[in-house]
């Protein structure tokens, strides 16, 4: 114990002086490495917000590639974080209009500073409000070998109200539920309650809440089996001819 307690003491005391210029070597470079500048690139999401009582009707909106700036700390916080840009034109009309993004415009953490951003520009398509009711259908799907199958299916609204750009709500006639997995192992009604799937995403579901779903099974039919015949003869009885003049001979 006594000699491991010597060594300890021989480490900590011999080149004393070089190794505290080591340690403080070390700090520096970590300080150096830690403050250093870097360039990268992040995508942020860009998002409008229509005046008024208008609404966008694009279905998609580009991604910014934002080239960016910084110290390794300050970059390393920033692509942990959920970007968005947040653009709000100032047309008043429904029609189309340009909305610019410009490098300034761009709100980042303190420490990062933006270098370019594309696209520059973006062109997006501004339209009145509507609401229209229309029909729920359930998406059903039913596994197979299970010897059931779907008799009827019960939504209950049997309609509701979407709203959106007139455009998209003028042309939806319908709307469906999330896929429902049946997997029956009986004749009992299968009941629950599920989501209405929206196909654009500027479209808002006006009524809260799910809708419910009844759905009652029967059996399969047995699998039709091939019936052997006398030739001539069409089980659909569109040809007996032969078959006829095969039993007035036999007699």
């Amino acid at each position: 114990m006594n000699a491991l307690l010597r060594r300890g003491h021989r480490f900590f005391t011999t080149n004393l002086p070089y190794k505290a210029l080591s340690v403080l070597i070390a700090l520096a470079l970590w300080f150096i490495v830690r403050d250093e500048r870097i360039e990268t690139t992040v995508n942020i999401a860009l998002e409008v917000q229509a005046p008024g009582e208008l609404l966008v009707s694009n279905e998609h909106l580009p991604d910014l590639t934002v080239a960016v700036s910084g110290t390794r700390v300050a970059l390393s916080r920033l692509r942990s974080s959920h970007l968005v840009h947040v653009v709000k034109p100032k047309g008043t009309e429904p029609g189309p209009v340009m909305v610019r993004i410009r490098p300034e415009d761009l709100e980042l953490p303190p420490g990062v500073s933006v270098v370019s951003v594309s696209p520059s520009s973006a062109g997006i398509r501004l339209e009145a409000r509507a609401v229209r009711r229309v029909r729920v259908k359930a998406r059903i799907l039913v596994a197979e070998g299970t010897g059931f199958r779907v008799r009827k299916v019960v939504v209950t609204p049997e309609k509701v109200r979407i709203a959106g750009p007139m455009s998209v709500v003028a042309g939806l006639d319908e709307v469906w539920t999330e896929a429902i997995d049946v997997a029956p192992r009986g004749l009992e009604p299968l009941t629950g309650d599920y989501a209405v799937s929206l196909p654009h995403r500027q479209l808002r579901l006006e009524d809260a809440g799910p809708v419910s779903v009844r759905i009652e099974l029967e059996a399969e039919p047995p699998a039709a089996v091939p019936v052997a015949t006398p030739a001539g003869f069409n089980v659909n009885g569109a040809d007996r001819s032969g078959w006829a003049k095969g039993l007035a001979d036999s007699r």
